[in-house]
């Protein structure tokens, strides 16, 4: 991974949104220092043997004069009292990969430099060159002053950083630095990790044979990108492909809206629902009107089949078989 490096904004200050881990300027500044007891531990991640190899290239030599210069600036701005939660100071990290052959210390003074360019010299609070960790970093704390307001939560948004690795971006090219490959997801992550496992078994790579081999795989699947960085396969590969409609399909696509068109559309009034009149004057359907002639056979058949009928014509006729009037309903 020689040439690559890692650069990350964050918030120094008591809130918790986010799943932020609450801390205050003076534990930061004591963590760079290296006086928390418990960090230098069995249990943790430094290395006390090493320690001394650490830089102070910026900000007061005492730890306990941070927190009172931060103070004093803010003061002599004019800042007034700020909420318990506020953002206190914002952290860039930048880290570098253990076999790089950049010069560190250079490297690391000019990103001070470009944080001074970014949120004024003045603002720098402190910065620390550790190597006593896996990897040599450096630790930036700048005070978010900006225009006499303490505006750290605006600083550290999404657009607001992505702007901040836009900028650098040069500065690291200076150096013949790149930044790391962004991570991939989905079918994108699947096909890379495919690749890479296929490239391996290919080439009998050694590391096949490795006693750590089984954490490489699991490596791999999570974030195959660094590995086929290092393996020359592009990323261009494992982009999926846009799939193509044919002329059917989009004429006979439903569309992205309801299938069934809504009963009620905007604007128009739902119609009241039809009732009927009590009234009896009205037409009769067609398959109620008969004629004259045809009541009168009726008549006539019923009254030869010594049914009791009087002969009242043809009218009297249908009104006694139907009990409605002709033409009308009730």
């Amino acid at each position: 991974m020689t040439g690559t490096y890692v650069m990350r904004v964050g918030a120094v200050g008591l809130s918790k949104l986010g799943a932020h881990k609450p801390s205050t300027l003076q534990q930061a500044v004591r963590h760079n220092r290296r006086q928390i007891q418990a960090e230098l531990g069995a249990h943790g991640n430094i290395d006390p043997a090493r320690t001394y190899l650490n830089e102070v290239i910026a900000g007061p030599v005492d730890p306990d004069a941070v927190v009172p210069l931060a103070q004093a600036r803010m003061a002599a701005a004019g800042v007034g009292k700020l909420r318990r939660d506020h953002c206190q100071a914002v952290e860039l990290v930048y880290s570098l990969s253990p076999d790089t052959t950049v010069n560190v210390g250079a490297f690391f003074r000019r990103c001070v430099v470009w944080v001074g360019e970014q949120f004024g010299a003045d603002n720098v609070l402190t910065a620390d060159i550790h190597h006593d960790q896996s990897a040599p970093h450096c630790h930036v704390l700048v005070l978010p002053l900006i225009c006499g307001r303490m505006v750290g939560s605006s600083l550290i948004t999404r657009p607001a950083t992505a702007k901040l690795h836009a900028s650098f971006a040069p500065v690291a090219k200076e150096f013949g630095m790149k930044p790391p490959p962004v991570k991939l997801s989905g079918t994108s992550r699947a096909t890379g990790a495919q690749m890479v496992m296929a490239r391996l078994e290919s080439t009998n790579d050694a590391i096949l044979r490795s006693a750590v081999w089984d954490v490489v795989r699991d490596a791999v699947k999570a974030d195959p990108a660094p590995y086929m960085a290092a393996l020359g396969i592009s990323r261009d590969v494992v982009k999926p492909k846009a799939v193509q409609k044919t002329m059917a399909q989009i004429f006979t696509s439903p569309g992205r809206g309801p299938k069934v068109e809504k009963p009620n559309p905007i604007g128009f009034a739902v119609a009241s629902p039809k009732h009927r009149s009590l009234c009896p004057v009205g037409f009769a359907p067609p398959e109620l009107l008969v004629s004259v002639t045809e009541a009168t056979t009726v008549t006539t058949r019923e009254a030869s089949a010594g049914r009791h009928c009087h002969r009242i014509g043809g009218y009297g006729a249908y009104r006694h078989s139907t009990q409605q009037p002709l033409g009308f309903i009730a």
